[in-house]
């Protein structure tokens, strides 16, 4: 028998010494004999056809013999024992070679990609990317973290500040094969950072590989799935006050696969203490992901939208020449599934509750289950080369990752509450969004633009484009707008309105350099050498009286 503490295709920690992996089915024996044989599988989708996404990822999978003797593992067969276990995304090879996964998907779909790149940033530092996926204009900076435990906000505060300070073209996406704390969705929320999970990895790794894609003028039929409520154009419509200028770059509606069971747990057992015989019961509701028959955890808007919504036998969807359907084919085997929802229902049971007594797989009872696919809308808006992605779910309209909604620059904290200010537009400069507070329109053109891309003339105080506006004084060097812009009829200057000078003789206005001045007390302006003259000449003729007056003014 091995002594391995984790399962080696599954990764599922085995709590004591067994023949066969409770997860998944893997046989442990054969560790210790050597003995191994690949699972062929004349469908595409499954492991060993030269379809499968995840031949390279997760190697070859072991026959799974039925053993009649070893009852204390009769509950883990089939009723067929020679039914094979379903493949599964190796969770320890895809921890390792994590970088690896997220390159072959973005090079699915289309992008070029780099690993390990040291870029230059507007800073001047040079920042080590992990994978860098460009695609036309959308330029993606990828962060790969492979972690026992959830990942913290430190980690996406720094990533952000990273992917700022490359360049506003730049959008940042932090891929992790764990979870994230509360505090880390909020902050990638707040600073437009999109996570990737471990069930987004699967779910983007199968929709690049290995799903089934519509073209225009298809007519899609998918059994037992959500109805898709929220359509493309509500799906596409935006707030924001320059929405003419953003355009769809590509938009998706993908039919996700699960599996919903109804458990009840009845376990009868004798309190010693109480000299009576007494009976533990527990029901609720377990999900499956039909990708890989393995439970989803800690993803409570999936779970929401499952729970609270009936799906329809059938659903026909017409393609147009605005998005592409996608339906991921599921690779459900009923064994699998069930023994996933059995053993989280366990662990869910009995971690931090000390039972008097140990559940099995067996004190769980399953109902057949509901299939169901989900369907979720991917959206990509681009506007002025910078390129935005929002993701929202097509039954109930529940928005997943929206960066166009809310401003990146204007945050307040409220204790441990990220409240944030709705955009009102997108810059037609660089295509950063922001809110009122950030951004406003050019007093001539009427162009949005942002704060940074902003020009306030220095005597008006009216916002302007770059193209409305230039360092027109010849004087202080200022921002000074057309309309603020005057030429001295002396020297014939282009300068700012606010250093144009009125004669005090002739009541002729020039600039500054053109005029002369008297006075301590009371300035005096005049015209050089013409109106400067004439006031001398009248100077010289007064009397020392008029002469001591004038000195003191």
């Amino acid at each position: 028998m091995p002594g391995s503490k984790f399962c080696p295709q599954c990764g599922n920690k085995l709590e004591r010494t067994l023949k066969f992996c409770h997860n998944c089915g893997f046989n442990l024996s054969a560790l210790s004999s050597g003995k191994r044989s690949s699972q062929k599988s004349s469908r595409p989708g499954e492991p060993g056809s030269a379809q499968d996404p995840e031949s390279e990822l997760s190697g070859e999978l072991p026959d799974t013999p039925s053993d009649p003797d070893d009852q204390e593992d009769q509950d883990d067969q089939d009723a067929d024992t020679s039914q094979r276990y379903p493949p599964k995304i190796d969770i320890r090879v895809m921890g390792k070679n994590l970088e690896k996964v997220l390159e072959q998907i973005y090079k699915a779909e289309g992008y070029l990609t780099q690993k390990k790149q040291k870029i230059s940033s507007t800073s001047g530092y040079y920042h080590e990317i992990d994978i860098l996926a460009v695609k036309d204009n959308d330029k993606i900076a990828v962060e790969c973290k492979n972690y026992l435990s959830p990942v913290g906000v430190e980690k996406i505060r720094d990533f952000s500040e990273k992917v700022r300070d490359l360049g506003n073209q730049w959008r940042g996406v932090f891929a992790s094969y764990t979870s994230f704390t509360p505090d880390a969705l909020e902050c990638a929320k707040e600073r437009h950072i999109e996570l990737l999970s471990q069930d987004d990895i699967r779910e983007r790794l199968y929709t690049a590989l290995s799903s089934r894609a519509s073209i225009q003028g298809d007519k899609i039929y998918i059994e037992d799935a959500l109805p898709v409520n929220t359509g493309y154009v509500k799906v596409t419509h935006l707030q924001l006050k320059n929405k003419d200028t953003i355009t769809v770059n590509r938009a998706r509606l993908v039919f996700h696969p699960y599996m919903l069971y109804h458990y009840e747990i009845k376990k009868a057992w004798y309190e010693k203490k109480a000299q009576k015989a007494r009976v533990y019961k527990k029901d609720g509701i377990v999900i499956v992901d039909l990708l890989d028959n393995d439970v989803i955890i800690h993803d409570a808007i999936k779970e929401h939208e499952i729970i609270n919504h009936q799906p329809v036998k059938s659903l026909s969807i017409g393609v147009d020449q605005d998005y592409q359907v996608i339906q991921l084919e599921p690779n459900y085997k009923s064994q699998a599934a069930q023994n996933s929802a059995k053993i989280y229902t366990i662990e869910k049971y009995t971690n931090g509750e000390k039972l008097p007594f140990v559940l099995k797989k067996s004190d769980v009872i399953l109902d057949n289950g509901q299939p169901l696919y989900v369907p979720k809308w991917d959206i990509l808006f681009e506007v002025s080369g910078k390129v935005y992605k929002r993701e929202v779910l097509a039954c109930s309209g529940e928005v997943i990752f929206d960066p166009l909604a809310y401003c990146p620059h204007h945050k307040k904290l409220l204790g441990s509450k990220i409240l944030m200010k709705k955009n009102i537009a997108a810059c037609e400069e660089c295509g950063d969004t922001f809110c009122i507070a950030h951004g406003t329109r050019c007093s001539d053109c009427n162009k949005w633009i942002c704060k940074n891309h902003t020009i306030t003339c220095s005597i008006c105080k009216k916002p302007y484009c770059k193209d409305h506006i230039s360092q027109g004084c010849k004087y202080c060097k200022d921002y000074v707008c057309s309309h603020c812009l005057v030429t001295c009829p002396t020297c014939n200057h282009t300068i700012g309105k606010n250093h144009m000078v009125t004669c005090d003789l002739c009541g002729k206005q020039n600039c500054s350099s053109c005029m002369s001045t008297s006075g301590k007390v009371i300035r005096k302006h005049y015209c050089r050498d013409t109106c400067e003259w004439v006031v001398q000449e009248q100077h010289e003729k007064k009397g020392i009286f008029g002469k001591m007056k004038e000195k003191i003014q």
